[in-house]
């Protein structure tokens, strides 16, 4: 008679136990899942890939003109990726132009924009080039704004900053390049502090 109750009361609670076993084997196939993660290599972070080539990238100039970039085998590349609807580049428009003029003659200073929007009201005292392919955006890790890198006398990445020349970017840029950078500008700080930068 005991067998036959404990026989009822199992059929009684069948759901239970089978959102018990249901639970177990979700929380097994959670922890195998957690540890193959874990043993992967950590993801990329954003940015440009040191090593990426920028030579022959096909570019647009400011009337629209297609072109491919060229290095001189004489000076290495600054080249400073932009957007045109980036606060935080509007705000580090002063340190970017600032470097420019201070690396005259050292380095060949160059602007690369990832935006759309027409570069009519960019204030740079320097060459700004976009690209005329946007595949191109993925493939180089360009999707951050502001970007800074040194490309070497044959277009190939040697180092890379990536966003606005807050502390620490901006003492590495000083201390690297032997400038004295003026530091952001606050004029764009509400619309940045928004969102607005990419």
């Amino acid at each position: 008679m005991q067998k036959l109750l404990d026989l009822t009361r199992l059929r009684e609670h069948w759901a239970l136990i089978a959102l018990l076993g249901a639970f177990c084997i979700s929380l097994s196939l959670n922890v195998s899942l957690g540890w193959q993660i874990a043993k992967q290599a950590p993801p990329k972070r954003g940015g440009l890939q040191l090593g990426a080539i920028f030579n022959g990238l096909a570019v647009k100039d400011g009337s629209g003109a297609v072109s491919k970039l060229e290095f001189s085998e004489s000076t290495e590349t600054l080249l400073y990726v932009l957007s045109p609807n980036c606060g935080w580049c509007k705000r580090n428009e002063r340190n970017i132009n600032t470097l420019a003029t201070s690396l005259s003659g050292r380095f060949r200073v160059l602007g690369l924009s990832i935006g759309e929007r027409p570069l009519e009201f960019v204030a740079y005292q320097f060459p700004v080039v976009t690209l005329n392919h946007e595949a191109d955006i993925s493939r180089l890790g360009l999707e951050g704004t502001p970007q800074t890198a040194v490309l070497d006398k044959n277009g190939q990445v040697k180092r890379v900053w990536v966003g606005a020349y807050l502390s620490p970017i901006k003492e590495q840029l000083e201390a690297e390049l032997h400038v004295q950078l003026p530091g952001l500008s606050k004029e764009h700080a509400a619309t940045t502090e928004r969102g607005s930068a990419q």
